[in-house]
């Protein structure tokens, strides 16, 4: 599985959608910095900045381990509970397109097979 860490397999470019929620609102990859990937996600009072938040190198490259490792990462092996586990998603889905499925509480691998 690619990563956005990895040096060659990275294809997002800045301001590229990445996830877009139940309700509407775009996620967008906005590139990496001091180890950290970082995504923007709207922002219900003002549209026109939306917030910034980041996953760090440490943080992605576990979780995607666990996900290749275990054919799913559910909502307790996130270190977070927030809009970073649909980044993580968006991002993985991305640079690995029909690959992987979200439900509610977790993001699986399809067809993974022990």
């Amino acid at each position: 599985m690619n990563s956005p860490f990895d040096t060659g397999q990275n294809i997002l470019i800045a301001n590229m959608l990445i996830y877009t929620s139940r309700n509407g609102g775009n996620y967008f990859y906005l590139g990496i910095e001091n180890d950290k990937v970082y995504f923007s996600i709207p922002n219900r009072q003002q549209p026109e900045r939306p917030f910034q938040k980041g996953i760090t190198n440490t943080q992605f490259t576990k979780l995607l381990q666990t996900l290749v490792n275990n054919g799913a990462v559910v909502t307790k092996d996130f270190p977070f509970r927030d809009c970073r586990i649909a980044a993580f998603y968006g991002i993985v889905n991305t640079l690995n397109p029909n690959t992987i499925n979200k439900t509610h509480d977790r993001i699986s691998l399809l067809n993974f097979q022990l």
